[in-house]
This record gives structure tokens, C-alpha cells and sequence, in this order.
């Protein structure tokens, strides 16, 4: 949000977008890459078919980047018709419904306390890690 003015000015008229754009920030840069499953019975793949108790890596860091499934999948847009659920797990997971609310009552508590936030001079976050993925350090001027 913080690369785009105009989603935070939309943000700050309509606070209800958080919840769309915390549903984003999951299908493009989610912290979980990947999660580690076993099949429950015989699954038929393209390339032949598991037996029952197979290891499967899910893959859910590039599902959100599919370009078969969304529209400019690289982008950020919290208005994408395509959005769909979010990657986070199920719907009502009360772990799910709680990292929802706290980041969107979050993001409009720290907005609030800070109208001006933008990024530090120079700054730019990359997320590093494998298993797990962010930015180690967000370097931020508060106004």
C-alpha cells in the first residue's frame, strides 16, 4: 500500500478495502511458501498417479502468481475482479478470522496515528527465506 498513494487516500475514504487488500497482500506475497501434506487415498496427477500416503509439497506461494487463474498476477490490486478467498486457510478458521481483524484494524490504527507514512528515502522492502518469506527490516518515515 505504502507504494501506491492513491490505495492509501481509497483506504482512508473506505476502510472496509483493508480487508480486501489484506486478502491481496496473501495471494501475492504470502508468508508461507510452501506446506508439507500427505494424500489421504490414490490421486491421479498429469504425470501418473500418487498411491496413498504419498509426500506432496503444495506450492502456495506460486498459486497466488498463477497467470491462468488471475490477470497480471505480479500485480497489487486489491480491486481485481478475480480476487477470490484468501490463501490464509479456511474461512472459518478463528486463527484466519483473527489475523484478519488485526491486520485491518491494524493498517487503519497505524493510518490513523500516521496519515503521512510513506517509505524511508531509498528504501524498498525484499522479502527474503524460504519456507517462510518477508522483509526482514521495513524502514519507514512516519510523516
Amino acid at each position: 500500500m505504502l507504494d501506491d498513494p492513491d490505495l492509501l487516500a481509497a483506504l482512508r475514504v473506505e476502510p472496509a478495502l483493508a480487508h480486501r487488500a489484506w486478502t491481496e497482500s496473501l495471494r501475492r506475497d504470502p508468508p508461507v511458501q510452501f506446506v508439507l501434506r500427505r494424500t489421504v487415498a490414490e490421486v491421479r496427477v498429469s504425470g501418473g498417479t500418487l498411491p496413498a500416503g504419498a509426500p506432496v509439497a503444495c506450492l502456495i506461494g506460486a498459486a497466488g502468481r498463477d497467470p491462468e487463474r488471475y490477470a497480471s498476477p505480479d500485480l497489487f490490486d486489491p480491486f481485481r475482479r478475480d480476487q477470490g478467498t484468501s490463501t490464509a486457510g479456511p474461512e472459518s478458521c478463528p486463527a484466519v478470522l483473527l489475523g484478519r481483524l488485526e491486520a485491518e484494524q491494524g493498517l487503519g490504527a497505524l493510518l490513523d496515528a500516521m496519515p503521512r507514512l510513506r517509505w524511508a528515502d531509498g528504501f524498498r522492502p525484499a522479502g527474503t527465506g524460504l519456507i517462510t518469506r518477508g522483509p526482514r527490516i521495513l524502514l519507514v518515515r512516519p510523516g
